[in-house]
């Protein structure tokens, strides 16, 4: 913190030494701006932001026995591991696409499970 404090910023007056949260001080605010605007830009950097926010929520709920009580996805701001990952938009829109893809690739593993499917025959009366 002291070394960020150390910088000063364009325009800006030096405080006293006022106590300033790490993740509201302005070298970090100005960092994720430049960040999340440098993702809207590079819409692969945008994609790659998109899928690494669906891989850690996958991750984090692939915890086991006792530490699944630990690592609950629903007690857990979505909204906050968006921001760190610099993505502005809701991780609900992000995490549908995934959704879609995880059930599709249930419902693919269950066809392979079970085989191709055979169509009856119906006896016609005639």
């Amino acid at each position: 913190m002291k070394v960020l404090d150390s910088f000063p910023l364009y325009g800006q007056v030096p405080r006293g030494k006022k106590f300033v949260s790490v993740d509201l001080h302005p070298w970090v605010l100005t960092l994720q701006k430049a960040l999340e605007s440098f993702i809207l830009a590079e819409p692969k950097m945008k994609n790659l932001a998109k899928v690494a926010f669906c891989s850690w929520v996958s991750a984090y709920t692939a915890h086991r026995g006792e530490l699944k009580g630990i690592f609950m996805v629903k007690k857990l701001h979505l909204g906050h591991v968006a921001k760190s990952l610099a993505l502005k938009e809701q991780p609900s829109l992000v995490g549908r696409s995934f959704q879609m893809q995880t059930k599709k690739r249930k419902r693919d593993q269950k066809q392979k499970q079970k085989g191709p499917m055979r169509k009856r025959k119906v006896a016609s009366k005639t």
